[in-house]
């Protein structure tokens, strides 16, 4: 019984009584909502209940989770820290990939200049598509996927759950 009880356990237990505090909380913030917003998509309480759900889910998978610790004794632990952390420094800053990081924030900000002239998806599409190639993602079929999944998926929830209009297409395709 006691190898049952392990540190993540006892964490995802007490992350799972605050959950389900936070939950009951979201759920009695129904009460005090004006009535003109009842009808209303996206509510007071909607991501309070989403969090709270996630967080539940969370703390159930860390406690039904495999032991994840390992048989290091606390001296070795501590030792291993000591030595990733005196590998941080910019004497050796030619070790990390800052060229790809610069380019990761050019693209970002060409991304979001191009987002309402080429319209939502393509825009979107195109950025998940050259960042997965630049970050070193190889299987072509799966980004290609990703890369058209998902803005439409985004757009489709936002357009029609949320009720919020943004132009899937440019205005040239009548977005």
């Amino acid at each position: 019984m006691a190898k049952w009880f392990t540190i993540d356990r006892i964490i995802g237990i007490v992350l799972l009584a605050i959950s389900v505090f936070f939950m009951l909380q979201a759920l009695a913030l129904e009460d005090v909502i004006p009535p003109i917003f009842k009808r209303a998509p996206m509510r007071l309480d909607t991501m309070p209940k989403i969090i709270g759900v996630i967080a539940i889910l969370a703390s159930i998978v860390t406690i039904i989770a495999p032991n994840t610790a390992t048989t290091q004794s606390s001296d070795e632990k501590v030792k291993e820290a000591k030595e990733k952390l005196s590998d941080l420094s910019f004497a050796n800053i030619g070790d990390y990939a800052v060229g790809q990081l610069a380019i990761m924030i050019a693209m970002m900000c060409v991304y979001a200049l191009m987002l309402r002239p080429m319209g939502f998806i393509p825009s979107t599409a195109l950025f998940l598509f050259a960042g997965s190639l630049l970050l070193g993602e190889r299987r072509w079929v799966g980004m290609v996927l990703v890369s058209l999944i998902a803005p439409t998926s985004i757009w489709l929830l936002v357009t029609y759950v949320l009720d919020r209009k943004i132009p899937a297409l440019p205005a040239m395709f009548g977005g």
